[in-house]
């Protein structure tokens, strides 16, 4: 008995997105997510009983410091959890399309015109890690989103990427090459290039051969 390919991914027509190809999600990295992410509140909350504890015994500095952690731990730790949790609920995890993509769990559609780059910088190219974007304005984004403050302290935590992480089917790189293959695509139709032009590496002078001394 042979078993079936799984789907990756099918092409949809998103009202805002245009043609787009929605990706499903690994419900086994989902899950799994879910309980790191969980294990991380609870570090969090510990950070908050450490930092009471140095605080009352006189031990400010380094009380206010686990407090603040530990804040700051709980509060990324509660978000993406409930995202993990919303891809057990929901088949699919990203959708790419002409005009921009979504992610679930995001804060609603980003326009292309909203990305700078779509890239992990912590590796090295082509061997991505974590499926993320790097935007033009964060501050245009996020009053154009309307963020939360809790959303706007998760970017900057995340020194201003947006974080897509890496629960889908598709390898990381794949999902990765999709969002940058539109992206290109956006920026000439709207008349740019497809990719920031490199500076042309400057070039050394060719020294004129000396004539050899004549005998």
């Amino acid at each position: 008995m042979t078993t079936s390919p799984q789907i990756d991914s099918i092409s949809v027509e998103h009202p805002v997105l245009g043609t787009a190809v929605s990706i499903y999600a690994d419900r086994r990295q989902a899950l799994g997510s879910t309980f790191v992410y969980l294990a991380f509140v609870l570090l969090g909350i510990l950070g908050l009983f450490l930092g009471q504890s140095d605080l009352a015994s006189g031990s400010a500095v380094l009380g206010l410091a686990e407090l603040a952690g530990g804040v700051v731990l709980g509060l990324y730790s509660i978000r993406a959890a409930l995202a993990a949790a919303r891809r057990l609920r929901n088949p699919l995890t990203l959708v790419v399309g002409t005009e921009g993509f979504e992610y679930v769990g995001g804060n609603g559609p980003v326009r292309w015109d909203e990305v700078a780059t779509v890239s992990d910088p912590a590796f090295r190219p082509g061997r991505p890690a974590t499926l993320k974007v790097q935007l033009n304005d964060p501050g245009d984004y996020v009053v154009r989103h309307a963020l939360s403050p809790v959303a706007r302290v998760m970017l900057r935590v995340n020194h201003h990427d947006l974080v897509l992480g890496r629960d889908a089917v598709i390898p990381v790189e794949d999902a990765q090459a999709l969002m940058r293959e539109r992206l290109a695509e956006s920026r000439v139709a709207d008349g740019g290039s497809e990719e920031p032009q490199a500076r042309a590496p400057k070039r050394r002078a060719l020294r004129r051969p000396r004539p050899s001394p004549k005998s």
